[in-house]
């Protein structure tokens, strides 16, 4: 994700979130890591994944004099767009829901993170920021640009 990239950028930490690992399908909703087996199932190296940081974990400091940021500026895990957002609105409790709109709009339900995805993939479930938790998304491509 470009998010992974900018903090390796800043702190030259490579490393990710659950919410965005978790829209390559080889990662583990219950557990909120990589799944192996899924890798090597897939005929991918299973060696390559970076670690998983919370939201909000500290990765590290900035390392990059590039940037103009003190050194001593902590550099700290974010997390995907509809995850804080749905976040933000409070939608943090098992059953809450919400619809979120820009360029594509979704509509997120938390569950369980315990909960299995259907196996015909008829919904999309993500890991939510809120540990323990995933969203079951449901989204509509273009509806911003229609809504112009």
């Amino acid at each position: 994700m470009i998010s992974d990239w900018i903090l390796y950028k800043l702190s030259g930490v490579i490393a990710n979130d659950p919410s965005n690992a978790g829209t390559s399908g080889i990662f583990s909703l219950d557990k909120r890591d990589w799944m192996s087996s899924m890798a090597k199932k897939v005929g991918i190296k299973d060696d390559i994944f970076p670690r998983t940081y919370e939201v909000g974990e500290v990765i590290g400091h900035v390392t990059n004099s590039k940037v103009g940021l003190d050194s001593s500026t902590l550099v700290v895990m974010g997390g995907g767009d509809v995850q804080l957002g749905s976040a933000g609105l409070g939608v943090v409790e098992l059953g809450d829901v919400a619809i979120l709109g820009g360029s594509f709009w979704q509509q997120v339900a938390n569950i369980s993170s315990a909960t299995k995805p259907p196996k015909d993939m008829s919904i999309r479930v993500n890991p939510h920021v809120i540990p323990a938790q995933s969203q079951a998304e449901g989204i509509t491509f273009f509806s911003g640009l229609v809504m112009r």
